[in-house]
C-alpha cells in the first residue's frame, strides 16, 4: 500500500498492520530508524516476533529511548543499493511475513524497490512510504499480486485531508465524511467518539489519526464547529500549552467551539489537602490523592508511557483565563464541575470561541454542552467562575 503525505506514517502503519497481521518476522529497509517505530513495534509486535532491520550505512538510529533496541531487533547496516546484497535479501524475504520500506532518500528508495522488484516480490504485505508519485518501481510490485491490508492514504493538497481519513485497523470501522469534518477530539487516548475524528500522537483502539495534538499546520483552517478534549491539557508541557490553543483556534469554522474538560484544579486539591476534606479515593483528600491529581500517576503509562502519562502543568482559573487571553479568543467561559461521583469539584474547563459569544451562559446550559458529549459528568451543580 502507497501512503503519500501521511502524518505520522511509523505509527500508523506499525501500530495498524502489525496489530491486525501478527506478523512472527518483519523486515524494515530505512535510512532512519526512528523511536516511534520502535515504540509501535515493541507495543504491538508479538513478544517472540524477530524484526530485521537493513539500515543504510550512515542511517540515523534513535538514541533518545533507551531500551527500545533489544535481542528482537537484529540491525543490518549495509549499503541499501549495492547489488552485491541481493543473495542476503533474497534469504530474509523467504522467511519474512512482512516488509516495510521506508527510505527518505528517493533514488535510495527506487533502488530498494527494483531490487525487490527483480526478486520477483509477491508473497507478503509490503509496505511503501514517501512522498512522491507512484514509481515504476512500486507500481511493478503492486502489479506482482501480491496480498496487502489498504489503509487510507490523503493529499494535504487537495484542501479536504482530515476529511478523507477512514480507520481501517483491527476493527475497521468508517465514519461520514461530513461528521468528520466538523467534530475534532484531541488527545483521545482510549475514548472514541462517533462522528469525531479522534486524534492521539500514539496508536489505540480509538484513534482514527495517529498525529501531533499541538501542531496542526497540515489540517484545513476553518472547518471545524467543536473541538474537544478531555484529560489533555494538563499532559502537555508548559511552553506547548499556548501554542496549542493558538493552532487549534486557527481550525475553528465561523461559529465553531472549543471544550476543553478534565482540567485538575489545584486551588481545590490544595484546599482539600489542607483542610482535610473527603476525598474520592479514601476518607481524607492525603499527599497520594494531591499526587495523583497533580502528577497523573505515571507509573501506570508503564516504561514506554511513562512521561506522556506525567502531568507537566497545575492549573487555576487565573492561569487559564491567561492562557485564553494571549491565545487570541474573543469569547470564553471557563467552569468548575464535579467528576462522576466525586465529592468535590476537582476538575476545571472552558468553551471558547472567536465569534459564538457565552453571555447567556447558566450553569444549566454549560452542564448541556458538557454532557452532550461527555457522559461522565453526572451532577448539575457547576459552578461558573468567568465569562468574557
Amino acid at each position: 500500500q502507497i501512503l503519500n503525505d501521511f502524518p505520522a506514517k511509523h505509527y500508523v502503519l506499525f501500530a495498524g498492520f502489525v496489530k491486525t497481521l501478527d506478523p512472527a518476522v518483519v523486515t524494515v529497509f530505512t535510512d532512519r530508524l526512528d523511536e516511534l517505530t520502535l515504540v509501535s513495534l515493541k507495543k504491538y509486535f508479538r513478544e517472540n516476533g524477530k524484526i530485521i532491520v537493513f539500515l543504510e550505512n550512515g542511517g540515523i538510529v534513535c538514541s533518545n529511548y533507551p531500551g527500545l533496541i533489544d535481542q528482537r531487533i537484529k540491525i543490518i547496516n549495509t549499503d541499501l543499493s549495492s547489488e552485491a546484497i541481493n543473495k542476503n535479501y533474497s534469504e530474509i524475504i523467504g522467511l519474512t511475513d512482512m516488509i516495510f520500506c521506508d527510505i527518505e532518500n528517493l533514488e535510495l528508495n527506487e533502488k530498494v524497490l527494483s531490487v525487490l522488484n527483480n526478486l520477483n516480490y509477491s508473497r507478503n504485505p509490503l509496505l511503501i512510504a514517501n512522498n512522491t508519485e507512484m514509481s515504476e518501481a512500486e507500481q511493478s510490485i503492486l502489479n506482482l499480486g501480491k496480498p496487502y491490508m489498504p489503509l487510507a492514504s490523503f493529499s494535504t493538497e487537495k484542501g479536504t485531508a482530515v476529511a478523507e481519513i477512514k480507520k481501517q485497523l483491527a476493527a475497521p470501522s468508517e465514519l461520514p465524511p461530513e461528521k468528520l469534518s466538523s467534530k475534532l477530539h484531541i488527545g483521545c487516548g482510549y475514548q472514541k467518539l462517533n462522528g469525531f475524528i479522534n486524534v492521539d500522537v500514539r496508536p489505540t483502539e480509538a484513534t482514527d489519526l495517529v498525529h501531533s495534538c499541538i501542531e496542526f499546520d497540515d489540517f484545513p483552517t476553518g472547518k471545524f464547529d467543536l473541538i474537544y478534549s478531555h484529560a489533555f491539557f494538563e499532559h502537555l508541557n508548559a511552553n506547548d500549552e499556548l501554542r496549542c490553543l493558538k493552532n487549534i483556534k486557527n481550525l475553528l469554522s465561523l461559529n465553531g467551539k472549543v471544550m476543553f474538560l478534565g482540567i485538575p484544579d489545584f486551588e481545590i486539591i490544595a484546599k482539600a489537602y489542607r483542610e482535610k476534606l473527603k476525598g474520592p479515593l479514601s476518607e481524607t483528600f492525603n499527599l497520594m490523592q494531591v499526587y495523583r491529581y497533580t502528577h497523573g500517576a505515571p507509573e501506570q503509562g508503564g516504561e514506554d508511557w511513562w512521561f506522556e502519562q506525567f502531568h507537566k502543568s497545575v492549573f487555576d482559573v487565573d492561569r487559564i483565563l491567561t492562557l485564553l487571553t494571549f491565545a487570541g479568543y474573543s469569547h470564553f467561559i471557563i467552569f468548575r464541575y464535579y467528576f462522576r461521583d466525586e465529592t468535590l469539584p476537582l476538575s476545571l474547563g472552558f468553551l471558547a470561541a472567536d465569534n459564538l459569544r457565552f453571555d447567556n451562559y447558566n450553569s444549566e446550559l454549560v452542564f448541556d454542552e458538557i454532557g452532550k458529549i461527555c457522559k461522565d459528568v453526572t451532577n448539575r451543580n457547576v459552578e461558573i467562575l468567568f465569562i468574557k
